[in-house]
């Protein structure tokens, strides 16, 4: 199965739903900016990551001169305290088209959960199974979306 490598650029949350007791405050935001080229993002700016690859890059960037780079099989998470129930995300991406024979695993504990498919479309999880994938290939108004072009 081919995995997937995400980018992250510029992240500005306004409120997230997380686990209440430990972790950032909101408002909340990281640019990357205040981090050195390479290092591991694990632990610092109320970041955990999954693995020490999860690093801040120069090598691909939205603006500014880094960026987060969440490497295949890796995740980046940041808690918020305390919990909310409504979340609002602003990111960067620079995704990698999924190729593989069937949809990414669902993860149980995640926010939020996409990939782009072959045609460049977003897929979302629209529930709690691996059978919860819906292709959004219209926007919020109705519209004909426009698929990615890598």
């Amino acid at each position: 199965m081919k995995k997937m490598k995400r980018w992250i650029g510029i992240i500005a949350v306004g409120t997230f739903a997380c686990g209440a007791g430990y972790g950032s405050t909101v408002p909340w935001s990281d640019n990357f900016e205040g981090y050195v080229n390479g290092q591991s993002l694990n632990g610092v700016g109320g970041w955990t990551a999954s693995t020490n690859t999860v690093v801040a890059t120069n090598i691909v960037k939205h603006s500014g001169s880094l960026a987060g780079y969440v490497p295949d099989d890796a995740s980046l998470t940041n808690t918020f305290t305390p919990a909310y129930g409504v979340f609002w995300i602003d990111m960067y991406t620079k995704p990698t088209l999924w190729s593989g024979e069937s949809p990414p695993d669902v993860v149980s504990n995640a926010t939020a959960l996409f990939y782009f498919n072959t045609n460049g479309y977003a897929v979302v999880c629209d529930g709690s199974t691996s059978n919860d994938w819906v292709v959004l290939t219209t926007n919020m108004s109705g519209s004909s979306a426009t698929p990615i072009d890598t």
